[in-house]
């Protein structure tokens, strides 16, 4: 059996840090959690913290499939609003799920017992993530109208959204059907088709850049181990200079160098 990987002090506390910081509704799955490498935590970490929109001005592009929605109707004055409020950098988490900020690990796959149906083992196996997202890069958002608590009224009908560093994609007005129908994946195998034809022709990862058997996204999965490696890096160097009061952070997927007062010395931009 191999040995267990190491973490340095430094390196220990920003695992720690980030396992506090997830919303996790059972102490069994944090518990587990807390124990796993930094790699392992860090990949559920970017899985959490992509299922949410970092707050920032973006410009939105809208799909021929939203105007066309038969929810449109009744609902462009909400679209509109979520429109502004992307071009204005305005936080729309509260739009998402609430769930992304009650439970966003749920430990392992479960096992699958005789007695279990399919639909009933996919339903556990997604627990604690977002299906849209992972499969399909995609979030949804509720088009109630803002409480005074600053949350999202739920509604019936939902925006769905692909989110890029400078970019908001209107893709399609659907409902909670919209998830399991085909109707997100058509938009996205159809829009990678679009591009293939565009670039000539050439091979494209499924929507999402595909999944991995934990449920979470291999492009997660490869972030992680690239922040890692300089996680590492940084750690290492810290060392040499003899910086015992420096600690690392992260902000969403920015590194953060904080000295012992806890002021910020130093960021390394990330891609969220």
């Amino acid at each position: 059996m191999a040995a267990p990987l190491q973490m340095t002090p430094r390196i220990q506390n920003l695992r720690d840090d980030l396992v506090r910081r997830m919303p996790i509704q059972k102490a069994t799955d944090r518990t587990k959690l807390a124990a796993e490498y930094i790699t392992d935590v860090l990949i559920q970490y970017l899985t959490y913290k992509a299922r949410m929109i970092r707050a920032r001005p973006r410009t939105v592009v809208i799909w021929p499939d939203v105007l066309s929605s038969p929810h449109y109707a009744n609902h462009h004055a909400d679209v509109d609003r979520l429109k502004a409020e992307f071009e204005a950098g305005i936080d729309v988490n509260a739009a998402l799920s609430s769930q992304v900020r009650r439970n966003v690990y749920a430990g392992d796959l479960p096992q699958r017992t005789s007695n279990m149906t399919n639909e009933e083992w996919v339903k556990k196996a997604w627990k604690g993530k977002d299906k849209v997202r992972v499969l399909y890069d995609a979030h949804h958002l509720h088009l109630g109208a803002r409480q005074a608590d600053g949350s999202v009224a739920r509604t019936g009908p939902l925006l769905f959204v692909g989110i890029a560093p400078d970019h908001a994609f209107f893709l399609t007005l659907g409902d909670h059907d919209s998830f399991d129908d085909g109707t997100i994946s058509k938009i996205m195998w159809e829009t990678l088709d679009a591009q293939a034809m565009a670039d000539g022709g050439g091979a494209y990862l499924p929507p999402g850049g595909g999944v991995t058997l934990g449920g979470t996204k291999v492009s997660d999965t490869m972030a992680a181990i690239r922040i890692v490696e300089t996680l590492v890096a940084i750690d290492k160097m810290l060392d040499e200079q003899n910086a015992t009061d420096v600690s690392i952070h992260l902000d969403w997927d920015d590194i953060v160098l904080k000295d012992g007062a806890g002021t910020e010395i130093q960021r390394l931009q990330g891609r969220l």
